[in-house]
């Protein structure tokens, strides 16, 4: 009988994994026509392609700022285009694939991602990694950034309290 129950606990547990990876939509949109763009009163001022590791990879987010797009796959890679031209300014991978769970924070000086546990500092200007720390915590949320500090926080694996780290840029 607990074997019953453990097979029908494993069953119900592998049919919702599965359930929940089919509930992602892939698509392959068209680039809208001239004659679509002029009807909404849009204009297209470039267009760009990144390629993806599979039906799996995708976009994890896609930020703004003054004069680049900055992008990041969910296999970890950080695209920077230039916003006025399209062109890919850089392009970095780095951590373990697939473990991209929160969005990019950025400043003037550096992007900042986070690959699992590990906190990545990526030079704005040409993508290298500045540096690399894994703080002993579990980060709980996306890293935030101004001009001089950067924002960390998160548990401890074994303590319960909340831990904010505030690192000098």
């Amino acid at each position: 009988m607990r074997t019953f129950y453990l097979t029908l606990i494993l069953f119900i547990c592998g049919y919702t994994a599965e359930a929940a990876d089919n509930l992602r939509v892939f698509s392959q949109p068209e680039i809208p026509s001239q004659e679509v763009l002029d009807r909404l009163n849009l204009k297209m001022m470039w267009r760009a392609f990144s390629p993806m590791e599979g039906k799996r990879d995708g976009y994890h987010d896609i930020q703004i700022s003054e004069n680049q797009v900055i992008a990041q796959t969910r296999s970890g890679t950080v695209i920077v285009f230039n916003s006025e031209t399209g062109e890919v300014v850089w392009k970095s991978h780095f951590g373990k694939p697939y473990q991209v769970f929160y969005n990019i924070a950025f400043n003037d000086k550096f992007v900042f991602a986070v690959n699992e546990n590990d906190l990545y500092a990526l030079d704005r200007r040409n993508g290298n990694i500045v540096w690399q720390s894994s703080f002993g915590i579990s980060i709980s949320a996306p890293p935030t950034v101004d001009k001089h500090h950067l924002y960390l926080s998160g548990s401890k694996l074994l303590m319960s309290p909340i831990t904010m780290l505030k690192l000098m840029l």
